[in-house]
């Protein structure tokens, strides 16, 4: 999974941007526009490319955050089992919330499970939040370290949060941090 720290940023977006948005609108172009619309395959078909499509997005994070938290040194290293324990968490949350999702868009009723769905929601929210800081953490701690500069992580942070844009600041610096890595 280290090419994600070697790709450029089209080629990152072009994966998990692009593509899947590509892909689900001409499904979406392709179930609408037929003659006989099936609302059950939509609400079926959909939620579980969504779900591929944010496996790969995880996938990313996950690479990103233990691959470059390896590379700072063990002295200023973040601890990692937050972050692995909350890429895990959300990975789960994803197929248990699809599930859920397609379930109730054929009709059934959960009643009490949509509260304990919100809370789970909002946990799985942190856990991402909280790896789009510690991947930024890290990022930030090897470029201090490597030009002896010091500034913080909040810029990054923002930059992996709205990641469409981002991805074309953030991605060339985790290429520069991992070829600088090799090199030594």
């Amino acid at each position: 999974m280290k090419f994600f720290l070697t790709w450029k940023s089209w080629q990152v977006f072009l994966l998990i941007v692009l593509l899947p948005f590509g892909f689900q609108s001409l499904l979406m172009d392709a179930l609408i526009s037929s003659s006989d619309v099936n609302n059950q395959v939509m609400f079926t078909v959909m939620p579980l490319l969504m779900l591929a499509f944010m496996a790969l997005y995880i996938l990313w994070f996950w690479t990103l955050g233990t691959e470059l938290n390896k590379l700072v040194p063990e002295s200023d290293r973040p601890n990692a089992s937050r972050f692995k324990f909350g890429i895990k968490f959300s990975a789960v949350y994803m197929v248990l919330f699809q599930a859920f999702f397609i379930s109730s868009a054929s009709g059934t009723s959960f009643g009490l499970v949509t509260p304990v769905i919100f809370i789970l929601h909002m946990a799985a929210m942190y856990f991402m939040f909280y790896s789009i800081y510690f991947i930024s953490k890290n990022l930030v701690t090897f470029e201090n370290k490597v030009n002896g500069s010091n500034k913080s992580s909040t810029g990054t942070f923002f930059l992996m949060w709205f990641f469409p844009l981002g991805i074309w600041f953030v991605q060339p610096r985790i290429n520069k941090m991992y070829e600088t890595e090799q090199n030594t």
